[in-house]
């Protein structure tokens, strides 16, 4: 038996309403009605659950990136360098000479690793004669890559370094010509390496 839901009266099948306060008659929901909204909670359940096993896959590989990318070495063995120099295109400016080389980046890791760019400076001291950079790169486990690296020479900052340096042999000061090397992963910047 149905109810009215406001005066509580025993309602007539046939009619739609209630015929003491007027007040409508609710219909029953039928099973096969809640079938599909069972149906899409699952769903939205489910959607949930691969989007949240998906968003751990990301942030899981972008942890180990990011400690994989600390592990990458510059290769700096002299067949590495010589290839380098080989390989270099200069184009010279009045204030700075632009040279467009190759840098050998190495993957000792198990880890494929993902780079928004390598950048490199070349200093004397606390002059900056230079810096370099490479584009996007991706290394496979285990592997190196040969990337291309523009660089640009700066003659002012280099000429004061070399007079720097002239002082320094007298003065007996020990400052050594170094290159440090970074590997970019967003605005994160994880130095890889030096050379002195």
């Amino acid at each position: 038996m149905v109810y009215c839901r406001n005066c509580g009266e025993k309602l007539d099948d046939e009619k739609n309403y209630c015929g003491k306060c007027g007040t409508p008659k609710i219909r029953e929901i039928s099973k096969k009605t809640e079938n599909p909204n069972n149906f899409s909670r699952k769903n939205t359940s489910n959607s949930g659950s691969t989007l949240l096993i998906c968003f751990c896959l990301i942030a899981g590989y972008l942890a180990l990136n990011f400690w994989a990318i600390g592990q990458i070495e510059i290769d700096d063995s002299a067949s590495s360098i010589i290839n380098s120099i080989s390989n270099t295109n200069f184009q010279t400016g009045i204030l700075k000479t632009e040279l467009g080389t190759k840098l050998r980046i190495k993957n000792p890791t198990i880890i494929p690793v993902l780079v928004s760019e390598v950048s490199y400076d070349l200093s004397y001291g606390d002059n900056v004669m230079g810096q370099g950079t490479t584009g996007f790169i991706f290394i496979m486990p285990k592997s190196h890559l040969d990337t291309p690296i523009n660089f640009e020479l700066n003659h002012v900052d280099t000429g004061t370094a070399i007079v720097e340096g002239i002082i320094n042999i007298f003065q007996k000061e020990k400052k050594s010509l170094r290159m440090n090397f970074y590997a970019g992963f967003g605005p994160a910047k994880i130095p890889v390496g030096e050379l002195k």
